[in-house]
């Protein structure tokens, strides 16, 4: 292990401590020598285990210090009447003035309160939970993907209100976005359109792109000071694994895209940078004798399910195909190149190492359910190849061309699914031709598992060998979904639950379109090209409430109608209810 990576382990565990109450004579004399600074970006807790949680803060002060003397209290009641732990924590100036405390010897299943303060400030009470091995009902809330310039975190917001209901949340990645407000080319940025019109423009200082370890750390003091994303952390403990966007877009084990001409930093000096501010700012627990990105790990709620969150970014993915390689000067795709290089054995989402680390976790769980929670799309998702000719065309163009290029991919897509519709009702009269437009069926992303047939041949057969019930979270895509993960001999292996996004914009932003019956439109007609599908919703921002019960899991979609401003109201019209039970080695859902 080189030298620089020895030091940021070190660096990053350095502040991850267990602290037990202090003699009197010794707490005083802290006390009398904390120091000043305030809590800006209020308090998280993360990383429950039956006997450990940890808890987060960041101290400012108007100088920059070596250090802030900083004092923590853990009670069982927001009073503090009765306190289980204090102590004194330095807040280093290394870490960004992050303070990320390991709390142990806690009791299980247990409710805790908590809070920091320094000479002059007292910090928010934060509200924590210790993972539980004895219930027979628990619930989660799952998000994915929060665009700060995108709108607000109304969907934050909204799960807050269920507050006595929630025990954790699974945060699937992409809590933040390291896009600036303009592109290599001085154009909006992704997402950055409206910023300026609803009050969430970048500030002056951090509206470019990230690349420094203080590009990123400015970064995530931006999202912090959101009341919304602070609240939900001051109630709920964070479960949580990133994606792509808290490095880099479409990030693998060695990219970290540089999109900017002429830019020194190397991919692996960002992909450092971001993975450190990573871990300083979120409540995350560090491995263990292991490099800072093998940050796969599981949490076993006793004999009710198992969780494993799993890291198809950083560890061990290879880069995604790009459709781009594979276009003729005629604008044709080469196919049969394409589908050769694609069921290329190489290609790995998880890599060996994690892979042998999850079959090994499920072997020995006992639990009723296994929940799979990773950051991508684990179902096919194809289209005819005809669509995909169009949007890669529709990606390099500007102005009138990607109009009616738009237009274009709409028309096809309606009269595909018109085909698609007849053809499962076995209509003999279609002609040669239009059969011919679909029957070349693609991959719609390459970045999901769809870019990695066999890789995910692999997870599949680990989760047959299983042979339990199992379900998978997944995101990143920015809408929402259900379908059934069947293998070669149609067998359900697990049933995948994909969460909308918190604020980044989904399949109206991908090709501009502001339609809402057109949107919905595409939403009806998906399932014509995937039979596996049980559920989808192109259109709405929200998140996922799951209720896990022994004999029965609920999977709760649920939206709001507006990000562009704090006034919202949530969309029970569009909400959707998902129960699953298991028996007798089939799924049975409604």
């Amino acid at each position: 292990m080189d030298k620089s990576r020895r030091r940021f382990l070190d660096l990053s565990s350095a502040s991850i401590i267990s602290a037990a109450l202090p003699a009197s004579s010794e707490a005083r004399q802290q006390q009398s020598s904390m120091d000043t600074g305030n809590f800006l970006h209020g308090v998280a807790s993360g990383d429950p285990l039956s006997d450990q949680v940890i808890i987060w803060t960041r101290v400012s002060a108007q100088a920059e210090p070596k250090f802030i003397r900083t004092r923590f209290e853990l009670a069982l009641d927001k009073a503090f009447l009765n306190p289980v732990q204090t102590g004194y924590v330095k807040a280093l100036k290394e870490r960004d003035y992050t303070i990320k405390i390991d709390l142990q010897g806690l009791q299980e299943n247990c409710v805790y309160y908590y809070r920091f303060s320094t000479a002059n400030a007292v910090s928010v009470v934060g509200r924590t939970r210790t993972l539980a091995t004895q219930r027979d009902k628990l619930t989660f809330a799952v998000f994915s993907c929060a665009n700060y310039t995108a709108g607000y975190f109304n969907v934050y917001h909204d799960a807050c209100q269920h507050q006595q209901n929630i025990d954790a949340v699974i945060h699937l990645g992409d809590y933040l976005y390291e896009y600036g407000m303009l592109d290599s080319n001085a154009r909006p940025a992704y997402a950055t359109q409206n910023a300026t019109a609803i009050g969430r423009e970048l500030p002056a200082g951090n509206e470019r792109e990230l690349f420094s370890l203080a590009d990123y750390r400015k970064r995530y003091a931006l999202y912090r000071s959101d009341p919304d994303l602070q609240q939900i952390h001051q109630l709920y403990p964070f479960i949580c694994i990133w994606d792509d966007h808290e490095i880099a877009d479409n990030t693998s084990q060695k990219s970290a895209q540089d999109r900017w001409i002429n830019q020194t930093a190397c991919c692996y000096t960002r992909k450092m940078a971001a993975v450190q501010a990573y871990y300083e700012w979120l409540p995350v627990r560090m491995p263990v004798h292991t490099s800072s990105d093998h940050i796969y790990r599981s949490f076993h709620y006793g004999s009710l399910f198992s969780l494993y969150m799993l890291d198809s970014r950083l560890s061990a993915r290879t880069p995604a195909l790009d459709y781009a390689d594979y276009q003729q000067p005629d604008g044709q795709l080469n196919v049969n190149a394409f589908m050769t290089d694609i069921s290329n054995d190489t290609l790995q989402m998880l890599g060996t190492q994690q892979l042998d680390w999850l079959q090994a976790e499920l072997e020995k769980s006992g639990a009723a359910w296994q929940i799979i929670a990773q950051q991508v799309r684990v179902s096919e998702n194809p289209i005819p190849l005809e669509i995909i000719q169009l949007a890669l065309q529709y990606r390099s163009q500007n102005g009138a061309q990607k109009s009616a290029t738009k237009q274009q991919i709409v028309q096809a897509f309606e009269q595909a699914s018109q085909i698609m519709a007849r053809l499962q009702l076995q209509d003999h009269t279609l002609c040669a031709d239009q059969i011919e437009r679909v029957k070349t069926l693609l991959p719609y992303n390459l970045d999901a598992w769809d870019g990695y047939p066999q890789a995910r041949k692999r997870l599949y057969q680990l989760i047959k060998k299983n042979n339990r019930p199992t379900l998978l979270l997944s995101g990143d895509a920015h809408y929402a979904w259900s379908n059934l993960l069947q293998d070669d001999s149609a067998d359900t292996l697990a049933i995948e639950l994909g969460v909308s996004s918190v604020s980044a914009p989904g399949v109206e932003e991908d090709f501009a379109i502001d339609d809402p019956a057109l949107l919905l439109q595409l939403e009806q007609a998906s399932p014509l090209f995937n039979p596996r599908s049980l559920y989808s919703n192109f259109k709405d921002r929200g998140y996922l409430i799951l209720q896990i019960e022994q004999q029965e899991v609920k999977a709760h979609w649920r939206y709001v109608n507006n990000i562009t401003s704090r006034n919202y109201q949530s969309l029970p019209q569009r909400n959707h209810l998902l129960r699953i039970a298991y028996k007798n080695g089939r799924y049975y859902y409604r």
